[in-house]
């Protein structure tokens, strides 16, 4: 009974030398954040809070676009502790092997294969169709649908050979140049 005492008393004891040391260790800190004294209202408008810094335009290739003449550099963005964040750098483009004449991977001195950056799809484009009166539409020999209903397609960027067809009439055919900033738009009336 007397060790479940002392044990009691021991744990006590602890536990207020602890509180003890907190609020002796804290004071400063306790003190150091009483609230300023109350300034009186002042007659002067309040100033809107400052939008927030716009972040730089980037480019299709990740890299920064220059702004427009007269527009002031936007702000670098800051992170929680004031410091600037540094911008992170674009991602590496994914790397393929060169293939020889022979189709097959060419090795270099270290005996790894010989890498090159690998092609980087296009970003797609549309293309808008109006037939009259109706039109099986292929693009580049590979079937699509029907027009109508179908009015409008997204390719990728690039040439392609567009052919709409209609049992009554000739074969339709045309090329376009397809951008993605730009829609192109196929028109054709059959029997005019």
């Amino acid at each position: 009974m007397t060790d479940v005492r002392f044990a009691s008393r021991l744990l006590r004891g602890i536990a207020a030398g602890a509180i003890f040391v907190g609020l002796t260790v804290a004071s400063p800190a306790v003190l150091a954040q009483t609230t300023p004294p109350a300034t009186p209202p002042t007659a002067e408008p309040a100033t809107p809070p400052a939008a927030p810094p716009a972040a730089p335009t980037v480019g299709p290739d990740g890299l920064p676009v220059p702004a427009a003449a007269g527009t002031p550099p936007a702000a670098p963005a800051v992170g929680p502790d004031g410091l600037p964040i540094a911008a992170t750098p674009p991602a590496p483009p994914p790397m393929q092997p060169v293939l020889g004449p022979d189709g097959q991977p060419i090795i270099g001195p270290d005996g790894q294969p010989v890498m090159e950056p690998a092609p980087v799809a296009a970003a797609p484009g549309v293309v808008q169709i109006a037939v009259s009166p109706w039109g099986h539409v292929e693009i580049d020999g590979v079937p699509a649908g029907t027009t109508p209903p179908l009015t409008r397609l997204t390719l990728a960027a690039g040439s392609h050979t567009i052919t709409v067809r209609n049992e009554d009439f000739p074969p339709f055919t045309t090329t376009v140049e397809v951008t993605a900033d730009k829609p192109v738009t196929v028109r054709h009336r059959f029997g005019s």
